[in-house]
């Protein structure tokens, strides 16, 4: 067995763009529920939405290999990003000139909505929010994910913002949230339907955190 191999973190760039968007295309496995060319399509309007919204956004690499990123919203700021809102209209626009897939896409951004009501039913303000976090598959274990966690905690504490929430689902990784002593303040499901099988539940969550400072 080789030396175990040393990870950094540093800021996202414009090249890792492919890296991250083949993690989240794999994390979340976009070609098994969206067919065709719209599945990684999909993945870029997602990875779009994401940098479109993020105040910073990290990653992990080992070898100059991206094993990991994360982002946060800071909800104090004016995040809109141009370049990445007009990339978001052109790869939603191909999306919808294909037939195939088109219909799980549309189920997609009504996840998006579903998320927006979970945050209006807690009816709170909150500083931040950590908008995407993955680790590479086969680089979990390795400790990444508590870096990167521990970078956005950083974030929020050298800008003094004090609580901040995320959006998961049964789907994802949610225990680790809660292993990082995040509280699940709204729940909801949401049902995938397809015509040539019965409707499939998945549950929706947000979760809070706070800094404590002294």
């Amino acid at each position: 067995m080789g030396p175990k191999a040393t990870t950094n973190y540093r800021e996202y760039e414009s090249e890792d763009f492919l890296a991250v968007l083949q993690m989240i295309l794999d994390t979340w496995k976009f070609s098994d529920w969206i067919p065709g060319e719209n599945a990684k399509t999909s993945g870029v309007y997602y990875l779009l939405e994401i940098l479109a919204s993020s105040s910073k956004v990290w990653v992990a690499t080992q070898q100059d290999e991206v094993v990991g990123v994360i982002g946060v919203k800071d909800t104090h700021l004016q995040n809109f990003h141009p370049i990445y809102e007009l990339k978001k209209s052109l790869a939603y626009c191909q999306i919808m000139t294909r037939k195939e897939g088109r219909n799980k896409f549309r189920q997609f951004i009504q996840t998006d909505g579903l998320d927006q009501e979970l945050l209006h039913s807690v009816k709170h303000h909150f500083d931040a929010e950590l908008t995407l976090l993955i680790v590479k598959e086969g680089h979990k274990g390795e400790g990444i994910g508590n870096s990167l966690y521990n970078t956005f905690l950083n974030y929020l504490n050298l800008q003094r913002l004090s609580n901040f929430f995320v959006f998961t689902d049964s789907s994802c990784n949610y225990p680790f949230y809660e292993h990082k002593g995040l509280h699940r303040v709204a729940e909801k499901p949401f049902y995938w339907h397809d015509p040539d099988s019965t409707p499939t539940q998945e549950e929706y969550y947000l979760y809070s955190g706070s800094l404590e400072r002294a």
